[in-house]
């Protein structure tokens, strides 16, 4: 039943697929813009009125994104789509998309969540009684993901304040 009265409301007015995948391009355009501001590691696979996100490099806690997005309200899953209808007005579309930019930038924030090239680089790791479990190799060193996701050791760079540089493997 429901599908015959999808497909009549289709023939009734031809041209709602048209202007409901436009109006998703147009939104996904606004989302590759705000992806491309805050240069994170993020691209969109869209086809139609379907989107989804993808990592462009490998995020050690990428995953916590769908949990910023649920925490803020738009309830979506790593891997799965996300469908848009003729019911998300501008006004929800607006919403949608400060969340995404909260989200990012808070993942950011949190060092949870790299940019372009730069991984995430996690803070030292201690144990329940506040000691720090292993040795850096060098002081202010932090250890975190190089570009190929494997565990590196990564100090402050004085040419970019609040970026960090990996350090080469000491022998």
């Amino acid at each position: 039943a429901a599908v015959l009265a999808t497909l009549k409301h289709l023939e009734a007015n031809p041209n709602v697929q048209r202007d409901m995948n436009a109006k998703v391009e147009a939104f996904v355009e606004r989302i590759r813009a705000l992806i491309a501001e805050l240069r994170a590691p993020l691209r969109i696979a869209q086809f139609s009125s379907f989107y989804r996100f993808e990592w462009t490099q490998d995020e050690a806690f990428g995953e916590l994104f769908y949990y910023y997005l649920r925490e803020r309200g738009l309830h979506s899953y790593d891997g799965r789509l996300a469908v848009m209808t003729t019911t998300h007005d501008d006004a929800i579309l607006e919403r949608m998309l400060g969340i995404y930019r909260d989200a990012i930038i808070c993942m950011q924030r949190d060092q949870l969540l790299g940019t372009v090239g730069e991984p995430a680089v996690m803070g030292q790791a201690r144990r329940p009684s506040g000691d720090i479990w292993y040795t850096p190799p060098v002081g202010g060193a932090r250890i975190g993901r190089d570009a190929a996701g494997n565990p590196a050791w990564f100090v402050p760079d004085p040419q970019r304040p609040g970026k960090y540089r990996q350090i080469e493997r000491m022998q």
